[in-house]
């Protein structure tokens, strides 16, 4: 092990290196792209990671004060902005982040101690790589556990290289108590030597890992609007081929009542030509709300198309469901059409339950048929449909004025 040596300054000038490219690079996307929480403190961090060694690397120039003290400082504060960075990304408690801040001053004032007052660089490693460990194992804690939907595999991979160089750290600790008194830190022992490597890994790793979630959260974020209808919020036609099947095979699988409601806006037309296509957008955007609002958790709510909106309701009989459907006729029918008429909405409603050995398709059939039976009747009602074709209009609750 004596044997093999690196050079010290060519693995910091590594260290500068990478930490300028991929600090500027994290910048330049920050500004670029839609603001991303925590990214910026991320960035800045790299760069303080990366500034510390180049002053260290003037040893035997200029004042102690630069080349130890405030290098070594400025290595500590930046990694302790990784983990502020972590925590705001990750939308992690930033409990953890503010106490290390307050342990800042003292490990510099340690460093300062053991430069001027009792020189020891021993000492001196042993205090940096407590700190340096403490704050990213806690940086490595954020990332697992914060409370953003992020992918899991860069998640974990970057938690594993922020706990690899926290526990070298550790060692590193252990190493240099039990060690001798160095005399020259940039000839020092290939544990220090490999501090840099490692630190040349970690940031390599930690800004590979961070590009990695972002393009995830932009991937996730496309997915998402593509099954998203963009007036409403609530899914669209397109995510049913992923969110139905899901939810029928759970009902079978659990043996659970499901039931569907069908329904749209009554005379949506008028609304458009009286109001305006504004307004009628505005009324949808409001249907949409009240579902949200008054529906149970457990439903989903689907932008069929135009006006007409699917709701599909879990562990829910036929009965249930027109209950919440009658519910959500009243509320819809006490809000305005538009601003300059005082004519009520009212939507139509048809529900079906689906029954054993059913298809999807034939019960949204069923429940569409429903609605067409409530329009013919006057609109404004919500009708059931049984499996044997039997309409039933509004059995399970008497109807509002």
């Amino acid at each position: 092990m004596d044997n093999f040596s690196l050079d010290i300054r060519t693995l910091n000038f590594t260290i500068i290196l990478f930490s300028c490219i991929y600090s500027i690079g994290l910048m330049f996307y920050q500004y670029n792209q839609r603001k991303i929480p925590g990214l910026t403190c991320f960035a800045i961090s790299l760069l303080f990671i990366g500034a510390g060694p180049m002053l260290l690397s003037f040893r035997d120039g200029p004042s102690d004060w630069i080349t130890v003290v405030a290098s070594n400082t400025i290595i500590l504060l930046g990694f302790l902005l990784t983990l502020y960075g972590v925590s705001m990304f990750r939308a992690y408690s930033l409990k953890i982040a503010n106490g290390l801040t307050v342990a800042l001053p003292i490990a510099s004032g340690l460093t300062y101690y053991f430069t001027f007052h009792v020189p020891s660089i021993r000492m001196r490693i042993i205090v940096i790589s407590v700190y340096l460990s403490a704050v990213t194992l806690a940086s490595a804690t954020a990332m697992m556990k914060g409370e953003n939907n992020d992918h899991r595999l860069p998640m974990i991979g970057m938690a594993s290289s922020l706990c690899a160089f926290s526990m070298f750290m550790l060692g590193r600790v252990i190493w240099s108590y039990y060690g001798a008194e160095l005399t020259d830190f940039m000839a020092a022992g290939l544990i220090h030597q490999l501090t840099f490597l490692f630190s040349i890994f970690l940031v390599v790793s930690m800004s590979f890992f961070m590009l990695w979630l972002i393009n995830a959260r932009l991937l996730h974020s496309i997915k998402e609007l593509s099954t998203q209808d963009a007036l409403t919020g609530l899914s669209n036609r397109r995510a049913m081929e992923n969110v139905v099947p899901k939810i029928v095979e759970k009902a079978k699988l659990q043996e659970e009542a499901l039931s569907f409601i069908m329904t749209d806006i009554d005379n949506f037309k008028y609304i458009n030509d009286a109001c305006g296509h504004l307004s009628g957008d505005k009324t949808i955007v409001k249907v949409a709300e009240l579902m949200t609002r008054y529906l149970p958790r457990s439903a989903q709510a689907i932008r069929f198309g135009g006006d007409e909106f699917l709701i599909i309701l879990p562990r829910h009989t036929a009965a249930q469901a027109a209950k919440h459907a009658e519910k959500l006729r009243g509320r819809v029918k006490a809000e305005p059409c538009c601003e300059n008429s005082r004519q009520s909405v009212t939507m139509s409603f048809g529900v079906a339950q689906m029954e054993e050995g059913e298809s999807v398709h034939d019960v949204i059939s069923r429940s569409d048929h429903a609605l067409y039976h409530s329009k013919q009747q006057g609109r404004d009602k919500v009708t059931v449909l049984s499996a044997d074709g039997e309409y039933i209009k509004q059995p399970f609750f008497q109807q509002r004025a």
